[in-house]
């Protein structure tokens, strides 16, 4: 509510808004006065001046509130959570992406049930880049000494496993155009992210930040999405920092 005034007092709306308590002011008092300065309203138009002063606070309010609606921007509203979603809406905006980059703990929600799509993806010529924390570095055993979260590193190494033998194969074996690259850092992320189509006017992204102890509880993580084309500054911002992490983090290699 309180963002709504604010807005109110922007907009244009706000003019039919005083313009209407006048009116409705002169019908209920048949007239104002301010010091030397006085209008007057003859009986017979009173009703005529509280009918149109409730018209014009009405219309005023509807367009203020319209109008206050549509500037929200959509990165601001808590949103579902497409990540890890069980539906078929994730898979074809997989499959249907030129460029997928993701960041996570282990990403073990896309790695381990999206595998497919993201084979298809790469088979159709996209290029995919997955983050992941190094599950033999420092920040393993920093999390782990807030809390014990043992499952952790091992849904690193499980989604490694998959992303190498599974993904990484079925991609060779086929007569894919695209990349796909998978890198690990030592670092402990702040958020997960997940950004399609980067460089075309429909790149979107979604932004699940980690609750403050890892943990991996339903409910616990906040997503918030936003597309480029309405939130171009905050999409750069975040895109430049999954950049800044891909350019320091390790190539994976399989252990021998």
């Amino acid at each position: 509510m309180k963002e709504f005034f604010q807005e109110l007092v922007k907009q244009k709306s706000s003019m039919l808004i005083v313009a209407g308590i006048l009116l409705l002011l002169l019908g209920i008092t048949s007239g104002l006065q301010a010091g030397t300065f006085s209008i007057s309203v003859e009986p017979a138009y009173r009703i005529v001046s509280i009918v149109l002063g409730t018209l014009l606070i009405l219309i005023g309010i509807i367009l203020a509130w319209k109008d206050s609606s549509e500037a929200k921007p959509d990165a601001g509203v808590k949103g579902k959570d497409i990540y890890s979603g069980t539906g078929d809406e994730l898979r074809e905006m997989i499959e249907k992406s030129s460029q997928i980059d993701a960041l996570g703990y282990s990403l073990r929600t896309l790695i381990h049930a999206r595998q497919n799509s993201i084979v298809d993806a790469v088979k159709k010529g996209a290029a995919v880049r997955l983050l992941l924390i190094n599950p033999d570095g420092k920040s393993i055993e920093v999390m782990q000494t807030i809390k014990p979260q043992t499952g952790i590193k091992k849904d690193i190494v499980r989604s490694l496993e998959i992303a190498q033998l599974k993904i990484q194969d079925q991609i060779k074996q086929s007569a894919a155009i695209g990349r796909f690259e998978i890198r690990v850092i030592d670092w402990i992320p702040s958020c997960s992210l997940l950004i399609l189509n980067v460089t075309t006017e429909n790149a979107w992204m979604e932004v699940g930040y980690f609750p403050p102890n890892y943990k991996f509880v339903v409910g616990h993580k906040v997503y918030v999405h936003f597309s480029k084309k309405k939130e171009k500054s905050r999409f750069d911002d975040y895109y430049e920092e999954f950049n800044d992490l891909w350019a320091i983090a390790t190539p994976y290699e399989s252990p021998k």
